[in-house]
């Protein structure tokens, strides 16, 4: 798999020792699917078929378990899911981080048997935060390590901590500059890879 624009790899051959590596448009190493885009458009699709199995039973059973044991089963059995790897593809698309909230909202609905209360209302009542907000919590404690020098090597080698005089959470990293906007009005090939997002993420919080 290369990774890049399309158009730019859909002639390219690689061959090791006359044997000729055949591309594939995405690889699952470790449980997650990435894709030649970065999208993770189809590790968001393959999380959301296995989440919404487990909350299919979970409706099925809704009213025969107290409401106790229904949360035990979307923290145990749910979230573990939609969670797993979280800050590799919290990048993803809009569109399919909404997907990933529609399902936590709908187990929480079969947890409380209740279609009329808002999706804040559902996880105010179970004291849970939104999946957007636990993979930012998660960022933030990974870049927290990193600046304490508690992360591992093959972490912390990809950031370079700035020693300022200063006390500020936006000095604590280095955060080179990108052209959003090529020439050829791409802007995909020159917008700022996942590590500086990791790093903006942090300052702002």
């Amino acid at each position: 798999m290369s990774l890049g624009p399309r158009n730019c790899h859909k002639d390219l051959h690689i061959v090791i020792n006359d044997t000729v590596i055949d591309q594939k448009p995405e690889i699952t190493p470790l449980g997650v699917t990435l894709d030649d885009q970065l999208s993770f458009s189809s590790h968001v699709s393959n999380v959301c078929t296995k989440a919404s199995c487990q909350t299919g039973v979970l409706l099925r059973l809704r009213n025969l378990i107290p409401i106790s044991a229904k949360l035990h089963i979307v923290k145990f059995a749910v979230l573990p899911h939609l969670t797993y790897c979280q800050t590799v593809w919290h990048f993803c698309r809009s569109s399919d981080a909404r997907k990933l909230e529609q399902i936590q909202e709908r187990a929480l609905r079969a947890v409380y048997c209740d279609n009329k209360s808002t999706y804040e209302e559902l996880l105010k009542r179970a004291k849970l935060p939104t999946l957007h907000t636990r993979r930012l919590q998660a960022i933030a404690i990974i870049m927290y390590k990193v600046k304490n020098g508690l992360a591992p090597p093959y972490i912390a080698e990809l950031f370079v901590v700035t020693n300022s005089q200063y006390h500020l959470r936006n000095s604590d990293f280095t955060i080179p500059r990108f052209r959003t906007v090529a020439h050829d009005k791409q802007p995909d090939l020159f917008r700022p890879c996942h590590l500086v997002q990791t790093r903006q993420i942090y300052s702002i919080l």
